[in-house]
């Protein structure tokens, strides 16, 4: 649907306020009274921040089913998410391998979703789309397992001829790749499509923080969304095409296993210039 910039004039204060927060720079007031016009609708980011932060309610983004809610005062610049929590959420984090036999109810797939949907993107394109695999999930897990098979034993061939080790020249090599190397018997899997890897890969990120709130264990499976793009059955299941990529696959489940203790890591490398 096409999407619009359509200004009140009939509520518009004059204050400047959108004008002040174009990032395009692509809003001025003009006429008597002054009232806020867009300069050029074609180069609009339809990002919202000028109906988000008009104080009258004078602008709309049409073409958009969703209604924006007001935010009360008292929300904007406080603190909604505890940051040692949150923190320690993400110290605490591990790729789950080992996954309950239980499904996922759909309220928190829903959750997980709407995550990603409410995920900024560039121009606030919203270009990101979510195959959900469940009736089809061992379909899909044993088209990618045969896909990593033969790049795996293509590999060692490549290498066997050129005089080398095998198992040295690919990083699965010495792994066996078991019929649910892919999805470990987990119930469920979202593969995050998009034409944008940076939007795709917000939303992914999101979706994990959310599925880890309700209490699931998550996967990046880095394997199947090589293999989802490069398997023509899969590229056909998933909706693949030349305007879209698989970005991620969220493999999620109910984690069947306990870690007791945090991963070590480096310090940061930071530069402070």
């Amino acid at each position: 649907m096409e999407h619009t910039v359509r200004i009140e004039e009939s509520l518009c204060i004059g204050c400047g306020a959108c004008v002040a927060d174009c990032p395009a720079s692509n809003i001025e007031l003009a006429g008597e009274p002054r009232a806020a016009k867009v300069f050029d609708p074609e180069n609009c980011l339809f990002c919202g921040h000028c109906e988000a932060i008009c104080p009258a309610g004078a602008v709309t983004l049409t073409g958009f089913e969703e209604v924006p809610a007001e935010i009360p005062e008292e929300v904007n610049g406080a603190v909604r998410l505890d940051p040692d929590t949150l923190l320690d959420a993400i110290r605490t984090r591990r790729s789950i391998r080992h996954f309950k036999d239980e499904p996922v109810p759909q309220e928190i797939i829903d959750k997980i979703i709407e995550a990603g949907r409410l995920t900024q993107t560039a121009k606030n394109s919203q270009r990101q789309s979510y195959a959900v695999l469940r009736e089809h999930l061992a379909e899909a897990e044993k088209i990618g397992v045969e896909g990593l098979r033969a790049a795996v034993a293509a590999e060692a061939a490549k290498a066997a001829a050129a005089g080398k080790d095998p198992a040295a020249v690919s990083p699965l090599g010495r792994t066996q790749i078991t019929d649910d190397f892919l999805f470990f018997g987990a119930p469920l899997a979202i593969v995050v499509l998009s034409p944008s890897k940076t939007d795709g890969c917000l939303a992914a990120e999101n979706m994990a923080l959310m599925a880890e709130a309700c209490g699931l264990g998550v996967l990046f499976s880095g394997f199947f969304t090589d293999v989802a793009n490069a398997a023509p059955a899969l590229r056909e299941m998933l909706g693949i095409d030349e305007t879209r990529q698989a970005v991620a696959t969220l493999v999620l489940g109910r984690p069947d296993i306990r870690y007791r203790r945090t991963v070590r890591r480096e310090p940061a490398r930071v530069t402070w210039l």
